[in-house]
């Protein structure tokens, strides 16, 4: 992964992470080939079976950080506005690298949810796990500063989340914070 090519990504008043960019990988190579899975049909039946959602008109993003010293993302209005507009969505999390950081290093994904203080949930960066979070159309999430205690080697997420899910039969009861995870950690 460190031979890839990546791309600085800011403007710095809204983030600052490295981006892989996915059209300038190897096309035979193993990231491509999960990036490929990841865009499947197979994976778009996956997404419905383990959220039991239908779709509306699906769309994804996919996009793969390297999580060092000094990276992060801020919630703007404007980011808010576009996740109400996407609507429900199923984000995945998929983390990789040579080590774990210390808890105090940053780099959690937060979930807030509108006009309240508290996040809803906090997604660590474990290297050999996964999250999946079926997220509401209001609740949004940044990821947390990374600081001087993260380790020299990075941390590479990959992030997708697909859009255009439509809520299932059985709504989200009153009190319940519109977010629910599962997680897989690795061998």
């Amino acid at each position: 992964m460190d031979a890839a090519k990546w791309v600085e990504k800011g403007p710095v008043n809204k983030r600052w992470m490295t981006e892989l960019e996915l059209d300038a990988s190897a096309p035979d190579g193993c990231v491509s080939k999960f990036v490929q899975a990841l865009r499947s049909q197979t994976m778009m039946d996956f997404v419905k079976k383990v959220t039991g959602s239908e779709f509306e008109e699906p769309h994804s993003t996919l996009r793969i950080y390297r999580l060092t010293h000094r990276c992060y993302t801020v919630l703007g209005d404007e980011d808010a506005e576009q996740y109400m507009k996407d609507g429900l969505s199923a984000d995945f999390w998929f983390y990789f690298g040579k080590s774990n950081w210390s808890e105090d290093a940053g780099g959690e994904v937060v979930y807030i949810k509108k006009d309240e203080e508290e996040p809803v949930l906090r997604c660590p960066p474990t290297v050999g796990s996964m999250a999946l979070v079926r997220r509401d159309k209001d609740v949004f999430p940044f990821l947390k500063y990374v600081n001087h205690c993260a380790k020299p080697d990075p941390i590479y997420v990959v992030a997708l989340s697909v859009y255009g899910l439509v809520s299932s039969s059985n709504e989200e009861e009153p009190g319940t914070s519109g977010v629910e995870q599962k997680e897989e950690k690795g061998r």
